[in-house]
């Protein structure tokens, strides 16, 4: 996206000549409302689509490379989550500037030499230390998502930056956070997907569209009525 929004005839003229980086969309991603951006998203998506400066049926995306732009090491588990709890508890997740951070680590380590015949909440207190660049607010506005998806996916950790994204094997054949690419199209056109029905499509003037997950899949199969 960075790239085309660079060389792209098209983008640039709708960008009104601003060129986006990779940490803009970011960003982008990360500090809206998920919900707000689906709906601008399928709107832009119908809104081209009429004016006919996109052929969906032509659009195809390899699901299985689809990794995301962030360090596979980078997570947080339930422990995480509730360390996270205990630190807002404290008055102690910093801002990212150096001074709040240092003022965290010194608190930090008050509260070790307070608990240092409590051999658990050292332990607790060790461990933050070791991953204070994951105790800040930015992450902590983050914590209902974490544990949500923590809780109804039943695994150990998620992605720090990409929370939605799953744990799975790519082409490379490593293990990596990556999103699963599933959805559909447009113009009498209908996802070839197993256990997909009418209801989990929205009704557009052109046809169907299906709202799930961060990207698309559009593939070209038989024609639907309206």
């Amino acid at each position: 996206m960075e790239e085309e929004c660079k060389k792209n005839k098209f983008l640039l003229i709708v960008a009104c000549g601003l060129k986006p980086s990779r940490n803009s969309f970011a960003n982008f991603l990360n500090k809206s409302d998920a919900k707000v951006i689906k709906k601008v998203f399928i709107a832009t998506l119908v809104l081209l689509n009429n004016l006919h400066f996109l052929d969906f049926v032509k659009l195809f995306v390899d699901g299985t490379d689809a990794i995301v732009r962030a360090s596979r090491n980078n997570k947080i588990a339930l422990k995480d989550v509730e360390r996270l709890k205990l630190m807002n508890e404290w008055n102690l997740l910093y801002n990212n500037t150096s001074k709040s951070i240092n003022r965290t680590i010194n608190r930090l380590e008050e509260k070790l030499e307070f608990y240092k015949n409590d051999e658990e909440m050292c332990k607790t207190i060790n461990s933050t230390l070791k991953r204070i660049n994951l105790y800040n607010t930015n992450i902590f506005g983050k914590l209902d998502i974490y544990s949500t998806i923590i809780n109804e996916r039943n695994i150990g950790s998620v992605s720090v930056s990409f929370p939605e994204a799953c744990w799975m094997k790519t082409k490379k054949e490593i293990y990596d956070f990556a999103f699963n690419l599933q959805e559909i199209m447009t113009e009498n056109h209908k996802e070839k997907r197993k256990k997909s029905t009418k209801k989990d499509f929205i009704r557009v003037k052109n046809g169907y569209i299906c709202p799930f997950g961060r990207f698309m899949r559009l593939v070209e199969v038989k024609k639907v009525k309206h």
